[in-house]
This record gives C-alpha cells, structure tokens and sequence, in this order.
C-alpha cells in the first residue's frame, strides 16, 4: 500500500526510527505486507480466526418421484415419498435432489438444484408441503460468523433406511478469516449447533403486525364505503363492535387487489379511521408508520412489501421484508497501527484557557521561527510542560497543548488557536478511536530540537 502522509508546513524528514520499526514488522508480518500504511508503527495485529463446519439436522434425502402408492405423503405438486412416516404432531423436513451418491456435498440454488419439503401427520393423514424458503437447523454460536457465499450445504449418506442428508454451514469463529473469499480450509472437526447462538441459518419473512386494509369495490355496502371508491369492511366492522376504539390504523390499496398479492409501498396509502358524527372518515397519515421490528440476526434482502390476506368478512394487510437470518457476515479483519504526519515546531509559553490573548513569548518565538525560515505562515504547538523525546501529550495527558497558526503582518505576527489536522491519504484505514493517547503528538528530537510530530492510531484492513 502506498501512502502519501501529510505534512505540516514546516516538517522535517522523518526520523529513522520509524522505518526501521516498519521494516520490521513487514519482514515477519503474518499476512500481507501490502495491507501495512507508510510512515506508521503496528500497535495491534490483526485477529484472524478458525474456519470450522456447523453441523445442523439430518434429513430424509430422495430423488424426485411421482409413483405414488396408498398412503404415501403426497405434495401439491405430485411428489410423494415413500417410507416417510412421522408420527403424529411431527413434522419431518425431506431434501429433493435429481442424483445423490453417498459422500456428495449438494449446494447451490434452492428450488433449482435442490427442494425441501415438510412431511407431517394429522388426523387427515399425512401431509407434504413444498417450502418456499430454504431453512435450516443450523444454529452458529455467538462467536462465530457467515463466509462470504458459505451457504448450508447438505452431505449425502447410506444408512440402512434409506439415504440421508446433514445439514452444515463453514464458519468462521473467534475472528475473521485469513482471505476474503474461499475455497476455505476447515481447521477442526464439525461444531454441533448452539441453540444460544444466532438465529437459524435459513431465509424467512419478518413480518409486521397485520392491519385493516381498505379495497376498491364497487359493490361495497353503502356503510363500509370511505372516500367513494374503498371499502374498508373488516376496520368499520371492528369499529362498530367496539365502541370504545377511538381510532385504527387503515391502509388502502391503490389498485385491486386479491388475497395473496404482495404490494409495493408506492400501491397503498396509510389512513387513520375515524369516528365522526355520521359515521366514519379516513384522515391521511402525516408520517408514514411501519410496523416490522428489526431481529437480531436477519438482514434484509429487499424493501418491504404489503401482503394482502381476507375473504368475504373483509381484507388485512401486513408488512413483510424477505431477511436472511442467521450469523452476520465475517468481520474483516484489521490492525491498529499509529500512523505519523508531520512535525511542527514546539512553542515554549504558555494561552490560559479562557485567555483572548496568547502569551507575547509565544507571538515572539513564532515570529522568530517564521523570520529564519523566510515564511509568512506556519503551524506551531503550544505545550504547557517540560516534556523529553518519547513523551506524548494528547487528550487526557498531563501535559496540555494547543495547536495554532502563526501568521506575518506588517508590524507583528498574530497567532490563532486551530484543531489538530487529520492526517490523510492512508488508504484502507479508518480512525481506530477517538479522544484518549488515540490522538496527539509525539516528541521527536531531530538537529538537536525537540518537535511535535503528529500521530492518530488506525485500523487498516488486512486485505
């Protein structure tokens, strides 16, 4: 990585401490030297963590089939699987895959490469759903996270009744993982699930409370109609029956719709129903009201949609937002390195807090600095102590400073008080705090003067 370092106005070459520490540091570094800014010391290397497979349940697996016999579970879609036989209240998950042979590790797309079905048994008999989202028993403990495109994976086994398949997804834990992307390298046995950890690793809804929705229909009766055109049947009725509800929340449907129509947010309009005198209104809502809660372990893959339910007694709406759940994504790894710029001359006075004015020693020295380096302007340090090369000063320390700028007029020099500069152009890193010994400058000692050189510690990506 190749970084300019920022430099003050008046600094001087770094000194050769530095480079040697840096040189160091990369000739034994672990990973890649690249990853390591310019001009800056390794204060915390970065954590890299152990690759493992979490194992999850183990299912039924078959190859699709439509010979059905007497008493078989049967899916909507003709699919039927003999031998399956849960007992009653339970439900058994079956994996569909074209081939399998012992050994086999099936991925890739759901309801393309492979299916899953729910077997169960009720007084009717037993039953099979083909589910439309892929889950999983797959449980990650709390100190370890997903790897990019480590989807659950399913590997193939003979026993004795029949083939079988157990769920797993590759890990990392305890830090992030030495590359970006895999093939990835276990590097210990399989981890059972931990029903403290994450959420179950699978893709789901996470859903709103339901709400009244309103529809176009020109058939509605005369006392479900609001604003001419919508018929808000299941709110006016809820209304009507509970004479103490002042209000509720309304949403309406700017097109028809049926139950099991998913809406975009830009289809409805938010309303409040309200009592009146006659009857009953609907009242725009100012501010939009969402009713999904975040959950822990589930990012959203895309924006909410309006799902419609109802039938004759009248129509509900409820927010959902298609989320994988599971153990967030692996951290990148980073090192914490203080990271220097450049060195600014030490002014030996003093600017009392609250003071207008700052010392005539201080107006004095940088006006004598600025004369010998023919300058009209220049950044300086103020430092309240007697410090020796090596000392720090920074938030909190014993020693206060305060940076200012010194600038020539005509009869004398003004100084102003400024903040510290950023120091820039570290490509890959950000601030690793802020307030503290994070930030501040150190005393370097270079011809024989001691300077302020300014340091920030940063976190810099490993890769």
């Amino acid at each position: 990585m190749s970084v300019r370092p920022e430099k003050g106005l008046f600094s001087m070459k770094r000194a050769p401490f530095a480079i040697a520490l840096l040189s160091a540091f990369l000739a034994t570094a672990p990973w890649e030297s690249h990853a390591a800014p310019a001009n800056a010391r390794l204060i915390t290397p970065p954590k890299f963590g152990e690759v493992r497979e979490v194992a999850g349940a183990t299912l039924h697996a078959t190859a699709p089939t439509k010979s059905c016999a007497p008493g078989d579970a049967t899916a909507a879609d003709g699919q039927c699987f003999p031998g399956v036989r849960p007992n009653a209240g339970e439900t058994q998950r079956i994996l569909v895959i074209n081939t399998a042979r012992a050994g086999d590790l099936i991925s890739g797309q759901f309801n393309r490469d492979f299916q899953l079905y729910d077997v169960s048994r009720s007084d009717k008999g037993l039953q099979a759903v083909r589910r439309e989202l892929q889950t999983s028993d797959v449980m990650v403990p709390r100190d370890c996270f997903a790897l990019r495109e480590e989807p659950v994976k399913y590997t193939i086994a003979a026993q004795s009744e029949g083939m079988r398949a157990t769920e797993s997804q590759m890990v990392v834990c305890g830090g992030g993982p030495q590359q970006p992307r895999g093939p990835y390298r276990t590097d210990g046995p399989p981890m059972p699930s931990d029903p403290r950890g994450w959420r179950r690793t699978e893709v789901t809804y996470v859903s709103g409370a339901p709400r009244y929705l309103a529809v176009l229909d020109n058939a509605c009766p005369q006392e479900f109609r609001l604003r001419d055109n919508h018929c808000a049947r299941s709110a006016i009725s809820y209304l009507t029956a509970n004479a103490g509800g002042p209000e509720v929340d309304l949403i309406a449907a700017k097109r028809p719709v049926t139950p099991g129509d998913a809406l975009a947010g830009e289809d409805v309009w938010q309303w409040v129903l309200k009592r009146r005198s006659n009857g009953f209104k609907a009242d725009g809502r100012w501010l939009q009201k969402s009713m999904v809660s975040q959950v822990d372990g589930c990012v959203g893959l895309e924006s909410v949609k309006w799902h419609v339910s109802g039938d004759a007694n009248g129509f509900s709406i409820t927010e959902k937002i298609l989320s994988r759940c599971g153990a967030p994504a692996a951290p990148t790894p980073t090192a914490i390195y203080e990271v220097y710029g450049g060195d600014y001359f030490i002014l030996d006075c003093s600017w009392v807090d609250g003071a207008k004015e700052v010392d005539v020693r201080c107006r004095q020295q940088a006006n004598d600095f600025l004369n010998r380096g023919g300058k009209q302007t220049g950044e300086f340090v103020i430092i309240t102590d007697r410090l020796r090369e090596g000392d720090r000063v920074h938030a909190g320390s014993y020693a206060r400073f305060t940076m200012v700028r010194g600038e020539m007029t005509p009869m004398d020099v003004t100084v102003k008080r400024m903040t510290p500069p950023n120091i820039t152009g570290v490509t890959g890193c950000t601030a690793a705090g802020k307030g503290g010994d994070t930030d501040g400058f150190l005393i370097v000692r270079n011809a024989g003067i001691l300077w302020a050189r300014r340091y920030q510690q940063m976190a810099c990506a490993a890769y």
